[in-house]
């Protein structure tokens, strides 16, 4: 019977290691690709990086998107019970991508440790570019045009 030494906060990649990218990219994305491509981004990262924090990014993603839904709903609640004028709606808006910006953030600062350990240690990290530039190119709003249907614009985006 062999003791193995670990480090507690050593990342432990698996079979996923193939798919790290610097936490930065899924963290671009999440500004001009929008929630929908950050949050399965950060979670498949947390997994392929074997981060030891993986269970708490796993949570502040969930929360996250459960805030996302309910903040989403209810303003689009107030915007069909005209409790809020156009005007407002709009700046309220500004807050749901301000919510969605600070989850994203806060799982970037927190896979970036691991990230900077499997780095440390040989670890190789893909480029995440192109795929934030097709997602920012495919965007839904993008896709929908001016006059798409507002209600997947919002919760996608």
């Amino acid at each position: 019977m062999t003791a193995t030494y670990r480090i507690a906060d050593e990342p432990t990649p698996g079979r996923l290691a193939g798919l790290v990218v610097n936490p930065f990219w899924p963290l671009l994305g999440a500004m001009l690709g929008g929630f929908w491509l950050a949050l399965p981004w950060f979670a498949l990262n947390a997994a392929a990086l074997g981060s030891a924090t993986r269970r708490r990014e796993w949570a502040y993603l969930a929360g996250g998107m459960a805030v996302s839904a309910a903040l989403g709903g209810a303003l689009l609640y107030a915007a069909g019970a005209e409790l809020l004028p156009v005007r407002a709606f709009r700046y309220a808006l500004i807050g749901l991508v301000a919510w969605r910006l600070l989850v994203a953030y806060l799982v970037f600062s927190l896979q970036q440790a691991s990230f900077e350990l499997h780095r440390y240690f040989g670890g190789v990290a893909r480029n995440g570019a192109l795929l934030v530039v097709a997602a920012a190119l495919a965007r839904p709003a993008a896709l929908l045009g001016r006059h798409g249907d507002f209600l997947l614009t919002l919760l996608v985006g």
